[in-house]
């Protein structure tokens, strides 16, 4: 299921590529503990490919892929979780911009 997947997401190996399906057979892989997919999950939601960019599921991914001893899950689920604390530091920046510019 995993490397079905990777090569419908890619479209490589003479394969269209249809991330639909490639989405689904990596959720079935990693519902199965593969670890692999559900790193692969987490880089699909993580850079938006084959699906929209959620940083908050490409974490959950990551950590799962941590959970079951992925080094690469580790690393990345920080770098996401990094990411996530910088955007929000980024919105509270704008709500203040914001509320001094209201009160002017």
């Amino acid at each position: 299921q995993f490397q079905a997947g990777k090569i419908l997401l890619r479209g490589t190996h003479g394969q269209k590529k249809n991330a639909a399906e490639a989405l689904q057979l990596l959720y079935k892989a990693a519902k199965n503990k593969h670890e692999p997919a559900m790193l692969q999950l987490g880089e699909c939601y993580h850079h938006g490919d084959g699906i929209g960019v959620n940083l908050e599921d490409a974490e959950r991914w990551y950590a799962m892929a941590a959970a079951a001893g992925n080094r690469d899950g580790v690393t990345l689920r920080n770098i996401v979780h990094e990411q996530m604390a910088a955007a929000k530091v980024v919105e509270v920046g704008k709500r203040a911009v914001l509320a001094a510019q209201k009160e002017r």
